[in-house]
């Protein structure tokens, strides 16, 4: 299994967004916070967004988020925090922090997906969550109904590991963190999400395919015979030094 050549990667689309509103003795005031990011396959943002009146509510909030790739993984990890405080008639609410991003890819072969998240956290009870997905792109940019798999752990000691094999097509992964809320004169509000996952393409090598267009035809077994007795490692299936019997039992 090696690294996928044929993999197209589209613009990263990335947001990490904030936006906080306080109201108390007649006063109010929003601070609309909104920084996103299309680019490259490295990209990070970090927002803060923070309103206070009269002293009796405070509002404040933060998202991130961070897209890197490396050889063959891609990590997309997602940050939103919340903090709120109102007494008396003062209102604060944290309309919402968001930090995540969502990625998009084109597979022109049979590749497999393998994902991993074992640090995905939250605090006890935030109004929102932390959630990733896979879902497929069908021509003419809509989606299909129902993703391939969400993930939404809320156990910081549980871990989503998946493998799974996906067809020739475009598929869009998104990882986001996202908090809300609202305080009227119950004092001190704190919430917290965290997400971070990662991904890997892989080439499936399909035994036998000697030619490596994706199946096995009598091509390839032209090929083998005509590699037969020699160590050619490309029809060696077996590995033993030398192409016989045994690689044209599992060519067949």
């Amino acid at each position: 299994v090696g690294a996928a050549p044929d993999i197209q990667f589209h613009d990263i689309l990335g947001s990490a967004r904030a936006n906080c509103r306080a109201s108390s003795a007649g006063q109010f005031q929003e601070d609309p916070q909104h920084e996103g990011a299309n680019g490259l396959l490295n990209a990070s943002r970090h927002v803060i967004s923070s309103a206070e009146a009269a002293g009796n509510a405070i509002a404040n909030a933060q998202a991130a988020y961070q897209i890197t790739h490396e050889e063959n993984v891609t990590k997309i990890w997602g940050y939103a925090t919340s903090s709120s405080y109102a007494q008396g008639d003062g209102s604060a609410e944290i309309q919402y922090a968001i930090g995540g991003g969502q990625i998009q890819f084109t597979l022109d072969r049979e590749t497999r997906f393998a994902v991993s998240s074992c640090s995905t956290w939250m605090s006890d009870s935030p109004v929102g969550g932390v959630v990733c997905s896979l879902t497929a792109a069908l021509p003419g940019g809509h989606r299909l109904g129902e993703p391939l798999f969400v993930h939404n752990l809320l156990d910081a000691n549980d871990c989503l590991q998946d493998d799974m094999i996906l067809e020739p097509g475009t598929y869009e992964f998104s990882a986001i963190c996202h908090i809300s809320g609202s305080n009227e004169g119950q004092g001190q509000t704190d919430d917290w999400g965290e997400i971070d996952v990662k991904f890997s393409l892989d080439e499936l090598v399909v035994v036998g395919d000697i030619d490596g267009d994706g199946d096995v035809d009598g091509e390839d077994l032209a090929k083998l015979l005509g590699s037969w007795g020699t160590d050619e490692p490309t029809a060696d299936f077996n590995g033993d030094g030398v192409v016989d019997g045994q690689d044209l039992a599992l060519l067949l």
